[in-house]
C-alpha cells in the first residue's frame, strides 16, 4: 500500500471516532470541578397482594320489644353484680351491716304496727299493757334462725304457722321444710292463756251479734254427725245451714258458757253450732292443708196450713252485707317455738276475731 493510501485510512478511522463520541463528550463539562455523587442503589417495586373486597353484613333484624326488656333486664343485672363484687372487694363487711340495718328497721317498722295493733285491739284500761306488749312483739316478728331460711322462706314459715299449726289442736309439735334452704325446722306450740281484748266480729245478715265476754279461740274443728247451724246460740234460733259429717269448719269464737261455737265463712260468722258435735281431732293427715267446709244453704220450711186458720207467714232469711259488732272480748294466744339446730326462737301468736290467721 502506498503512502497515499495509508493517509486516507487515518483519516476515515479519525473521523468515524469523532463520530461516536460526539452525543455525550460534547455536551459534559471538559473539566470536574465536584466528585460525582455515589450511586444510589433501585429498589425493586414492590409488588401488593391484592386485598380481599370487604364482606357486607346484612343489617341486623330488627329487635323487637320483649328481646329489649330482656335485654335491658340482663344488662341491668349484670351491672347490678358487678357493682355488688366491686363494693365487696371494697368492703368484705358491707353484707354483714346491710342484714344488721334491715333487722333493726325491721324491728322500729314491726314495733309500731304493734303499738297500732295494741291500740285498736285493746280497751281504755289495759291500752298502756297492750300498746308495750304490740312493741315488744312487733319488735320480734319475723324469724331469725340463721341461715336455715333463705328468701322468702321467713314470710313463708309465718304462714304456716298462722294458717296451720295455729288452727290445728292436738299437735304440740310440727315440722316444716324450708323451700328454699332446704332446712327443717321445728315448730312447737303451747297454750298463752287469754288475753282481754275489744272484738269486731263481721256478722252475716240474720245472725244473731255475739255476746260480750265470748272467747275468740281460732281453731279448725271437724263436724262429727250431722250438724245443723243456727241463726242464735239456742236451739229455738232458725235453722239458716248445715255442714256434713266429717267436714271441717273454721271456729271463729266460743260463747261464754263454751257451749255454742260462732261458725265462720270467709272471715265472717254465719251462724252458731253447739259444740257436742264438734271434735278438735282433724283425722287428716298432718302434711294436708286445712281446707273449710262451706255451709249448705238450708230453705225454710214451707208452712203447713191449720184448719180454720190462716197459715202462717213463710221465713224469709235475710241478706246483704255483713255487719260489724263491736264486743268485749278474750282472744286466745299461743307461745310458739322455732328451732333448727342450735337457733331457737320463740314468738306468741294470738286470734284474730275477723281473720282466720292468727297474729
Amino acid at each position: 500500500m502506498g503512502t497515499r493510501a495509508k493517509r486516507l485510512l487515518a483519516g476515515i478511522v479519525c473521523a468515524s471516532l469523532v463520530a461516536t463520541s460526539s452525543g455525550a463528550g460534547w455536551a459534559a463539562p471538559a473539566r470536574r470541578t465536584t466528585p460525582p455523587a455515589a450511586a444510589v442503589p433501585v429498589t425493586p417495586p414492590v409488588v401488593q397482594a391484592a386485598q380481599p373486597a370487604p364482606m357486607v353484613q346484612a343489617p341486623p333484624a330488627a329487635e323487637t320489644p320483649k328481646q329489649r326488656k330482656a335485654r335491658e333486664k340482663a344488662e341491668a343485672k349484670a351491672r347490678k353484680k358487678a357493682e355488688k363484687e366491686r363494693l365487696r372487694a371494697l368492703d368484705p363487711n358491707r353484707g354483714k351491716k346491710k342484714k344488721k340495718r334491715k333487722k333493726i328497721l325491721g324491728c322500729v317498722g314491726g314495733a309500731a304496727l304493734g303499738i297500732v295493733a295494741g291500740m285498736l285491739l285493746s280497751n281504755r284500761r289495759n291500752r298502756g299493757e297492750a300498746v308495750v306488749a304490740g312493741a315488744v312483739a312487733g319488735c320480734a316478728a319475723g324469724w331469725a334462725l340463721g341461715g336455715a331460711l333463705k328468701g322468702d322462706d321467713k314470710d313463708r314459715l309465718d304462714t304456716f304457722v298462722n294458717e296451720d299449726v295455729a288452727l290445728r289442736e292436738g299437735e304440740p309439735v310440727r315440722t316444716w321444710v324450708a323451700p328454699n334452704s332446704g332446712a327443717t325446722i321445728t315448730i312447737q306450740q303451747s297454750e298463752a292463756g287469754y288475753k282481754p281484748i275489744e272484738a269486731v266480729f263481721n256478722i252475716a245478715p240474720g245472725i244473731q251479734f255475739p255476746q260480750p265476754g265470748v272467747l275468740v279461740e281460732g281453731r279448725a274443728m271437724r263436724v262429727t254427725t250431722a250438724l245443723r247451724l243456727r241463726g242464735g246460740p239456742s236451739t229455738s234460733s232458725p235453722i239458716v245451714g248445715s255442714f256434713a259429717p266429717n267436714e271441717i269448719v273454721h271456729v271463729i269464737a266460743q260463747t261464754p258458757d263454751q257451749q255454742w261455737a260462732l261458725i265462720g265463712e270467709n272471715n265472717v260468722v254465719v251462724g252458731y253450732a253447739s259444740k257436742t258435735y264438734l271434735s278438735p281431732s282433724l283425722a287428716i293427715p298432718s302434711q294436708a292443708p286445712i281446707r273449710f267446709a262451706t255451709m249448705k244453704r238450708t230453705p225454710p220450711p214451707k208452712p203447713r196450713p191449720v184448719r180454720g186458720r190462716a197459715a202462717p207467714a213463710p221465713v224469709i232469711l235475710a241478706s246483704g252485707p255483713p255487719q260489724q259488732a263491736r264486743v268485749p272480748a278474750s282472744t286466745r294466744c299461743k307461745s310458739m317455738v322455732a328451732s333448727h339446730g342450735s337457733n331457737r326462737q320463740t314468738q306468741q301468736r294470738c286470734a284474730q276475731p275477723n281473720a282466720t290467721a292468727w297474729a
